[in-house]
Parts: structure tokens; sequence; C-alpha cells
């Protein structure tokens, strides 16, 4: 499983977490931190992934811009 799919998957599992509607303003500013803390690590996570792959791209487009023209000439 992706660090992404982890960080979906763990924030069900605490959005399925009963709430008390009886939350004192510290505990909801508390909480809506650490959903922030979170998704900064989900969109931190996204963006290395993304960066992986955009390397990755370039390297089998390079490899393909070289290989192809020598399939061409058998």
């Amino acid at each position: 499983m992706s660090p992404i799919e982890e960080n979906i998957e763990t924030s069900r599992r605490n959005n399925e977490a009963p709430t008390s509607s009886q939350n004192s303003p510290s505990e909801d500013i508390h909480t809506l931190l650490s959903m922030i803390q979170r998704l900064t690590n989900e969109l931190a996570a996204a963006r290395s992934e993304i960066e992986q792959l955009c390397a990755t791209t370039v390297q089998l487009q390079n490899q393909l811009n070289q290989d192809y023209p020598r399939y061409l000439l058998g």
C-alpha cells in the first residue's frame, strides 16, 4: 500500500470514529489542526509520487528515443 493509500485509509477510519457533539473549542481546534496536518502529509506524499513518476516518464521517453531509431534500421 502506498503512503497516499495509507493516509486515505487512516483518514477514513478517523472520520468513522464517533465524535461528541459537545467538543470544547480547544478540542475542535485540535481536531482541525490534526486534519490539516494529515492533509499536508498526504499532499507531500502525492507531490513526491508525482515527481517520481515524472522522472520515470522522462527516463522511459529517453530510452524509447534511443531505441526506436535502431529498431527502424533493423
